[in-house]
């Protein structure tokens, strides 16, 4: 084989990988589909079933602290472990019928996993990613690569997309220079799921000490945003 040929090889794979082409476009939105219905199908089985997921922990919390309960201290099996403001943000499902919720919770999973997906890819590509198509090859692979993580999160209703979303949004925003956006996404990442906090070090390594002050204190004023709701003492529930 002329080696002269390799190089225009190299460029036709790399084209027939490309979105642009309809044929490649449509067996990727194929394969998301049928990926996302085989894991809602498995998602909705667990949330609905004896014992439930981590969701209907969720909601038992959010219930609870609607009613002036204890979100600490309800009937689930797992157990609540994470600041109120996540009950908080979950009351309007707490009401719903157990497959309507498990749905709404999802989909609005795979739509901050989508977004976290779309902002990393232009982060790392020239020009935010508009002078070229996305990297479809690589995408199925790392979702390939990551689909037992995926999985688990998905059937076990977590938190963890809408925490990473923050997270990115938080990554995205300091790298635009935007250091307001930064501390509020990183300060919701935190009132959402402690674990997020060891980013704090990243903005003292990187010598942003304000960026930093001003995510502790939106995630300390998030995680008292449930003290609104009448008849609820936060100060008691964190004690």
């Amino acid at each position: 084989m002329d080696n002269g040929t390799l190089p225009a090889m190299g460029k036709g794979l790399e084209c027939n990988v490309s979105l642009s082409r309809p044929r490649v476009r449509t067996t990727v939105v194929v394969v998301l589909i049928l990926g996302a219905v085989y894991l809602g199908g498995q998602a909705l089985d667990r949330s609905c079933r004896p014992g439930g997921n981590d969701l209907n922990s969720f909601l038992l919390s959010a219930r609870a602290l609607v009613d002036g309960g204890d979100p600490y201290a309800t009937a689930s099996h797992f157990g609540y472990l994470y600041p109120l403001f996540l009950t908080f943000l979950l009351i309007p499902l707490a009401g719903l019928p157990c497959g309507l919720a498990a749905a709404v919770w999802y989909l609005a999973g795979l739509a901050a996993l989508a977004a976290s997906l779309i902002l990393l890819a232009r982060l790392a590509s020239p020009a935010g990613g508009r002078e070229r198509s996305p990297p479809v090859a690589a995408f199925l692979l790392l979702l390939l690569i990551c689909f037992d993580v995926l999985q688990n999160n998905v059937v076990n209703g977590q938190v963890n997309f809408l925490v990473l979303l923050c997270c990115v949004g938080y990554l995205v925003s300091l790298q635009n220079g935007r250091p307001l956006p930064a501390a509020l996404c990183l300060g919701a990442a935190i009132a959402i799921k402690l674990v997020p906090a060891v980013l704090l070090v990243h903005l003292l390594v990187r010598r942003r000490p304000g960026t930093a002050l001003g995510a502790v204190i939106a995630a300390g004023v998030l995680c008292l945003l449930p003290g609104l709701l009448p008849g609820v003492d936060v100060g008691a529930l964190y004690v």
